[in-house]
């Protein structure tokens, strides 16, 4: 069962939208984090769909008994979760504009994807460093070109276009629960705890300050964008931005998933991965690499990104190394998780939530334009 500690409980209110951008400086990383003590309010009433643009949301990991929600709708609006994929079984979501549709069970085993063909082996030569601050492998991402977004997926994955990138440096991984145990210590700030059954697994002992035993390798969880940001900004690096993020999932081929375009079960940790109930260790999938060497871009937890979230973002972006809205109310996350269906595994696939939203299914990684030496 995947979790969030906010989203469409009752009692659950929402900050209003904030001015800043999409990579947080220090000044606004530090706002940001302390804005949840002045909450206002969520409206009431269904995500309602926003015409042509409204966003499809695939649910990230749902709240309960791992049911995935469908919604659409202009930003700022409430939300309203649904189930649509249920273990075992068909449901039936309700369809943006009030219609219904079938949601049908995701894939077992290899399922083929559209787009460019490209290899479905790990690559074989990876430039890497390890960052001083908080000993994180990390990759270089050669600059190059892409076609960002899909043709299949949702509306907000769209239009399709050729989308530039320089050169930059990501984590090799998600964030650890060690390297995010050096974060707390530095600072003092609280370690992650959600007050909810369903974080029980993943919650650190508040009065020891550390994690949960034998999982110092698994991805750290439970950590809203904020906290995500302000650890980025303490090791001296950033959140990778929506387009960064894909492209070193995808890279110059513009791939279906980080392996190449056919979907394989066994290169990452989703839904129906049977070996695996929740979360994995960072790097158990080596076979799921990305042309980069960038690993567990697919499954295990969502990651969340520098951008602000609009459905229809894309449409008047940069080219060349977009950034996303100036501002909004929900922040990205990519990549899928250990409780996604085969679809939300795809490398164009958007999700969004809160800036303050935690749960048990999305964690980070950070980039860097360049190493600190060079």
């Amino acid at each position: 069962m995947t979790g969030w500690e906010t989203e469409s409980i009752p009692g659950i209110t929402e900050p209003e939208p904030t001015e800043s951008g999409p990579a947080a400086t220090t000044e606004s990383a530090e706002s940001e984090v302390g804005s949840g003590a002045e909450e206002t309010p969520a409206p009431e009433g269904p995500l309602e769909a926003g015409g042509a643009l409204g966003a499809i949301k695939r649910g990230i990991a749902s709240l309960r008994d791992r049911s995935y929600d469908i919604a659409a709708g202009e930003q700022p609006a409430p939300i309203t979760v649904e189930p649509t994929y249920r273990r075992g079984r068909t449901s039936v979501a309700r369809a943006p504009g009030g219609g219904r549709r079938p949601a049908v069970s995701p894939p077992v085993g290899r399922v083929p994807g559209p787009g460019p063909t490209g290899p479905s082996t790990p690559p074989s030569e990876v430039t890497t460093a390890v960052w001083e601050r908080d000993g994180a492998v990390m990759v270089q991402v050669l600059g190059g070109t892409f076609r960002m977004g899909s043709t299949t997926g949702d509306e907000s994955e769209g239009p399709v276009r050729e989308v530039s990138i320089d050169t930059f440096w990501i984590d090799r991984t998600e964030v650890t629960n060690e390297q995010y145990k050096k974060f707390v210590d530095a600072t003092g700030r609280p370690v992650p705890y959600v007050a909810e059954s369903w974080a029980k697994p993943y919650n650190w002992d508040r009065a020891a300050r550390t994690y949960p035993d034998g999982k110092g390798n698994h991805p750290v969880v439970l950590v809203s964008w904020d906290e995500a940001a302000a650890y980025a900004l303490w090791a001296g690096k950033r959140l990778p931005t929506e387009a960064e993020w894909e492209y070193a999932a995808r890279g110059p081929g513009s791939r279906t998933y980080p392996w190449g375009n056919a979907w394989d079960a066994s290169r990452c940790n989703w839904l129906s991965d049977a070996l695996v109930e929740g979360l994995a260790p960072v790097g158990s999938y080596p076979s799921g690499a990305s042309w980069c060497g960038a690993l567990d871009m697919a499954g295990n937890v969502w990651e969340w990104c520098a951008d602000w979230f609009a459905p229809d973002a894309y449409s008047a972006a940069a080219r060349r190394n977009p950034s996303g809205p100036v501002t909004g109310r929900y922040r990205v996350l990519r990549g899928g998780s250990w409780g996604s269906p085969a679809d939300l595994c795809r490398s164009s696939a958007r999700a969004f939530r809160p800036p303050y939203a935690r749960s048990d299914a999305a964690g980070f990684r950070c980039a860097a334009d360049r190493l600190p030496s060079s």
